[in-house]
């Protein structure tokens, strides 16, 4: 078969002591695909594709790699290769080095140093390193790779950052999480043009956000050490993703996050140190903002329930919970974010009655496929009859109010009801009985075990 141009077997578990390896004297093989299978052996010299992932190798890559000039492409990840990052490397085909375009060694339990001549693989494109051992400095050799576009370095063991290093290349998807790299993020990020993609969560970055690269789609620094304000002129028109959760950061929300992104879909600002009010987001089109998860527990913000969220009826996940907003909850929550699932109010001072519209309560009744509802705060009035038109709540936490009155009976039509819990209120009467509810028996704390189910029940009532 010397007309063979590609050969991809992946997939199918085969073990090489059982098939007769006829692919491997295949002289002009460019393409071979062995991924997910138990196969071993010499390889064809005119590869320029090489796919072992997955395959349970142990040890190092054989010598004959050496042969292969024509490689390209080269991915052995998930296997145990168990060795030295250097030695590695120095079995890779030294005459091909110059036009290796992507190579991906995740998960490999490699350690040790990545080699400074790294910078020598001109041709590189994608560089996957993820999920080993690896420590030491990553090498400024990395900065002269002008073709990468796609770096993944996330999951090793202690990498030391030289400053500016992994931010001097032009890389589309950069993802250097899950380390101990320390030091301050440099202001040089800014001007990675094509940079789309940034994951720099659970490091130990300090200092201050840098200004934002113009094209950014996605950026992640969250569980890092960050302080300082957010900058007034946030930049990155583009953004739709942008998670900066667990730092120590400060002041206020600006306008310009909040309010002068359109394509913003999931922003979590969660514990930090942000205080004052959120903007109200005036001069807004008619489309409204495309927000649809935003995060904001544990902080110091204050201000009655955000008006600017009347324009979010995209909004599914929206958590204001252990911050100092006040004043009663409006009731165009349910008209205005009908595709809500969960809302997390706990821990405000929210306050007056849970609201009616014309008889309907405020909360949304056309929801997703599960719903999670916690109000935990100063509420007083009772609890609407038609909250059973949630049909499908999963959870619901209206303790630590000043509730009064009976429990609806209609809380026994929710089916899917796993949690519940209203103590800490001022309720009275009987606990109703019958489907759902059926097997409530004490007044106080309950959990009840159905078959391949477990419904968790809290419950004061005061009589």
């Amino acid at each position: 078969m010397t007309w063979l141009q590609r050969l991809d077997l992946s997939w199918n578990g085969i073990n090489s002591s059982t098939v007769d390896a006829w692919f491997w004297n295949v002289p002009t093989l460019p393409y071979l695909d062995l991924s997910f299978n138990l196969l071993s052996g010499p390889f064809p010299d005119a590869l320029q594709e090489l796919y072992l992932d997955g395959n349970s190798m142990v040890g190092m890559i054989p010598a004959t790699l050496q042969r292969l000039c024509s490689l390209q492409v080269v991915h052995v990840s998930w296997n145990q290769i168990n060795g030295d990052m250097s030695e590695f490397m120095d079995r890779l085909p030294r005459c091909a080095l110059s036009h290796v375009q992507v190579l991906h060694l995740s998960a490999t339990n490699m350690s040790g140093e990545l080699p400074q001549w790294i910078g020598d693989m001109s041709e590189l494109t994608s560089l996957d390193l993820s999920y080993n051992n690896l420590a030491g400095d990553i090498p400024l050799g990395i900065g002269r790779l002008s073709k990468l576009t796609k770096l993944f370095l996330f999951m090793n063991y202690e990498w030391t950052l030289d400053r500016g290093a992994l931010f001097q290349y032009d890389a589309v998807y950069l993802n250097i999480s899950v380390n101990q790299i320390s030091g301050r993020l440099p202001s040089s990020l800014r001007f990675m043009t094509s940079a789309k993609y940034i994951y720099l969560r659970s490091n130990n970055f300090t200092g201050s956000m840098p200004l934002l690269p113009k094209k950014l789609r996605v950026l992640d620094l969250s569980s890092n050490s960050l302080s300082g304000p957010i900058p007034s002129e946030f930049s990155g028109p583009y953004l739709m993703q942008l998670d900066v959760s667990y730092n120590r950061i400060n002041g206020t929300v600006p306008a310009s996050l909040l309010c002068q992104h359109p394509d913003l879909l999931l922003l979590d600002l969660s514990n930090n140190n942000l205080s004052g009010h959120l903007p109200q987001c005036k001069n807004i089109s008619s489309d409204g903002l495309k927000l649809s998860t935003l995060i904001l527990y544990k902080n110091n913000l204050s201000g009655r329930f955000p008006v600017f969220l009347k324009l979010c009826q995209a909004m599914t996940f929206l958590d204001l919970s252990q911050n100092m907003f006040y004043g009663i909850l409006p009731e165009w929550i349910g008209r205005k974010l009908s595709s809500l699932t969960h809302l997390r109010l706990r821990s405000n001072m929210f306050s007056g009655n849970i609201p009616y519209s014309a008889g309907t309560a405020w909360w949304p009744t056309t929801v997703g496929p599960s719903w999670q509802l916690d109000i935990r705060n100063q509420l007083t009035g009772t609890i609407p009859r038609n909250i059973s038109d949630l049909q499908k709540l999963e959870s619901l936490d209206l303790s630590m109010n000043e509730l009064s009155g009976a429990i609806p009976s209609s809380l026994s039509d929710l089916t899917s009801l796993g949690y519940l819990n209203l103590s800490y209120n001022n309720l009275s009467g009987r606990i109703p009985s019958g489907n759902q509810l059926q097997m409530w028996r004490f007044a106080y704390f309950q959990t009840i075990d159905k078959a391949y189910d477990v419904l968790y029940v809290f419950v004061e009532i005061r009589t």
